[in-house]
């Protein structure tokens, strides 16, 4: 219950302890005509009321209200009439007195009619919720399922895709640029490191849009993951299987992405490097 039918709800009960208290004070004849008939089967509805709400149990709560509500009908009728009987008598004190008895007792149906609307509300919302949870909790294993297969597995082999093709650069360019840079000219030496440097780079540009397409593929596939992820209401997911398995697909793929760019940015500044003194070496023809 919110804190307004909590409220509510305790004054309920306060207020049926002053109808006990100001009923009785007309006459006692008065009071027998109307209170014993109904009254305390009222309060004991209410309790059992009271007890079915504390559980919560919505369907018993409604039972219990609307046998409350007939009872209270009945009191209020009963009163109704003991309160035109007593004005006829010119008794207008108990008159009021039993007034604002029934307009309590009235205002104690309303106040019950509230809280077990809000139970049943409740109820629907959470029935609502749970399917709400297992269809997020479906929809995330497949979105995770599609970033897997699309997206993880080309990343996760990406570092394998990439040969250490800086070391490469850097060997061609130490071990067989260089050394040939000491001498003058020569095609037939130029030649085989030319047609390494251009498989090197082939891999090189292979690698590159390797990475491309799996980032691309990631805008695709992860991005809508990663939101879907930060939606409201997804935190009741966060102990699931499905869960956990897409946010470590997320977090490790943010690993592997840098891993490669790095790899690729070392291998571009090998190749340059390596491109510049074979340039160097041809314009000493």
């Amino acid at each position: 219950m919110g804190l307004d039918f909590q409220a509510n709800w305790k004054a309920a009960k306060e207020l049926l302890k002053k109808n006990d208290v100001e009923i009785p004070k007309m006459a006692v004849t008065d009071r027998i005509k109307l209170y014993t008939m109904h009254r305390k089967s009222i309060g004991e509805l209410f309790d059992q009321l009271d007890t079915a709400v504390g559980k919560p149990d919505p369907p018993q709560a409604r039972k219990l209200f609307d046998q409350l509500k007939g009872k209270v009908q009945a009191f209020v009728k009963a009163g109704v009439d003991l309160k035109d009987e007593l004005q006829k008598k010119n008794e207008k004190n108990k008159a009021d007195v039993l007034n604002t008895a029934l307009d309590r007792v009235s205002g104690l149906v309303e106040v019950a009619r509230a809280v077990v609307t809000e139970l049943e509300d409740k109820k629907k919302q959470t029935e609502m919720t749970e399917q709400k949870i297992k269809d997020w909790e479906a929809k995330l294993a497949e979105m995770n399922r599609l970033y897997s297969n699309n997206v993880m597995k080309k990343v996760q082999n990406m570092p394998l895709a990439l040969p250490d093709l800086a070391v490469k650069f850097k060997n061609l360019r130490e071990k067989k640029v260089e050394p040939a840079m000491k001498q003058k000219f020569n095609r037939s030496t130029f030649v085989p490191m030319e047609e390494e440097f251009l498989q090197l780079m082939k891999q090189l540009t292979d690698f590159e849009n390797f990475l491309k397409e799996a980032m691309e593929q990631s805008k695709i596939y992860l991005e809508p993951l990663r939101t879907y992820m930060k939606r409201p209401g997804m935190e009741k997911l966060v102990h699931t299987e499905a869960f956990k398995n897409a946010k470590d697909n997320c977090d490790s793929s943010n690993d592997h992405f840098q891993k490669s760019a790095k790899l690729l940015l070392e291998a571009k500044q090998a190749a340059n490097l390596t491109k510049s003194k074979m340039t160097e070496y041809e314009k000493n023809n």
